[in-house]
């Protein structure tokens, strides 16, 4: 590993091009940050070392003085969004902050290590609990297990392509090929369903569905053949017992 170190300008020359070289100014650095991503939960804790080292890897991690901090939700919303675009459900990220954390302009990411270090933080008993979770399948959602939600996707297409509401509308060859290969849900993460029970005059109440808040009945809704201000209990049972069928 090469720790951080000063570097001045002049020791630079066009050999600097051949790799990938992370360079900060020290003067505008308040802190580090290493957040740790698991599944949908972050975990977020500013580092600092007693004797102010440039590196704080280089010293005894048990020595290191950690505090918590809120995360602003453009940072949470791009760590999420970086894990999706490959498919892992955990990283370690580094940051370094350039001022208040309140404010996402001052949060420089320095990288991610799919494999990084977490048993030493004050967070380890949560990311372990949050581990946990994810083996035992009790949190759900298309960041937590892409390739699951993938190969359902492909029964509930099909079930779309021949149900008798698709046939008689997809005479066309090319839309029948749009069906069964589209990735809808990819494109419907979050929408509003008929709530389970009515309110207390009778009334149709209407509730957010993502993966994260109802697993069930999101992916059936996505590839049912109704828009889901539409969608009524029959069809969405119709395309529930799809996805059951599919395993």
């Amino acid at each position: 590993m090469i720790w951080t170190q000063w570097i001045s300008p002049r020791t630079l020359d066009e050999t600097v091009v051949v790799t990938a070289d992370p360079f900060q100014a020290k003067d505008l650095t308040t802190g580090d940050v290493r957040a740790t991503v698991v599944g949908h939960r972050v975990f977020v804790q500013v580092i600092t070392t007693p004797c102010g080292a440039l590196d704080w890897r280089r010293g005894n991690w048990y020595h290191l003085v950690h505090s918590p901090v809120d995360v602003p939700s453009p940072i949470r919303i791009a760590l999420r969004s970086y894990l999706a675009s490959f498919d892992p459900v955990f990283g370690c990220f580094d940051f370094t902050l350039t001022g208040p954390g309140h404010d996402p302009d001052n949060w420089w990411a320095i990288g991610c290590n799919p494999n990084g270090q977490w048993g030493w933080l004050p967070d380890a008993p949560a990311v372990t609990e949050a581990f946990a979770d994810i083996l035992s399948m009790e949190e759900r959602g298309p960041l937590m297990m892409p390739s699951v939600v993938d190969a359902g996707a492909v029964c509930l297409r099909e079930a779309m392509k021949q149900s008798p509401e698709a046939s008689g509308v997809l005479g066309d060859p090319a839309w029948r090929m749009a069906v069964a290969t589209v990735p809808r849900h990819r494109f419907v993460p979050g929408f509003h369903l008929p709530a389970r029970e009515p309110d207390e005059h009778g009334a149709t109440m209407w509730e957010p569905v993502t993966a994260g808040t109802d697993y069930g009945r999101w992916p059936s809704a996505a590839y049912s053949d109704i828009t889901s201000l539409d969608a009524g209990p029959r069809r969405l049972e119709t395309a529930a017992k799809a996805l059951h069928s599919c395993g």
